[in-house]
């Protein structure tokens, strides 16, 4: 009756473990799938995902341990089982962290392209209007045109860089560009 007893005691306490720390993932999880949560919100939801993640691998290694009925090898296939969980939970957290800093450095490279694009198409407009102007002196209507060239090559290049920095491209790609 003891072991019984011991036996419910540690289903207990990793049925426990486990529901605390998928309480944790869920929140988790609904921070990483908003749209609103900063980088850092999602960089410290993925952080606490791997602890949790990590927090069920041990508990999991304990209720074996501590099983007076697992045999030696059992028990050591439940340690080797714990150390392959977690490194396997730490390359998924670190590519999953990359993954993260990649999106937001390609919403941030893409917010800037967009930045740099308004304000070139809108000095674009006004060169264009005063080299059309026919009141302007030739002097001024010549520099107006040539600024509106320069500012439609800027345009292109900015568009350029853009796909370059926030895309894998092949060779032939770039050249394509």
């Amino acid at each position: 009756k003891a072991k019984f007893n011991a036996d419910e005691i540690r289903k207990y306490k990793l049925e426990h473990a486990q529901l605390e720390a998928n309480d944790i993932i869920d929140k988790n999880n609904r921070i990483l799938g908003n749209e609103k949560s900063t980088l850092d919100q999602r960089l410290a939801a993925l952080k606490s995902n791997a602890e949790q993640q990590v927090a069920i691998a041990r508990a999991q290694n304990n209720a074996v341990q501590s099983d007076p009925s697992a045999s030696g090898n059992t028990k050591k296939i439940a340690r080797e089982n714990l150390s392959k969980s977690i490194l396997k939970i730490d390359r998924d957290t670190n590519d999953q962290s990359e993954k993260i800093n990649e999106d937001y450095r390609k919403r941030e490279l893409t917010a800037q392209n967009s930045i740099l694009k308004t304000r070139v198409e809108q000095q674009a407009q006004l060169n264009e209007e005063l080299a059309n102007n026919e009141f302007a002196t030739q002097d001024i209507r010549l520099k107006a045109a040539s600024q509106f060239s320069k500012s439609q090559q800027e345009l292109a290049l900015s568009d350029y860089d853009l796909q370059v920095a926030t895309t894998v491209l092949t060779d032939t790609e770039l050249l394509a560009l």
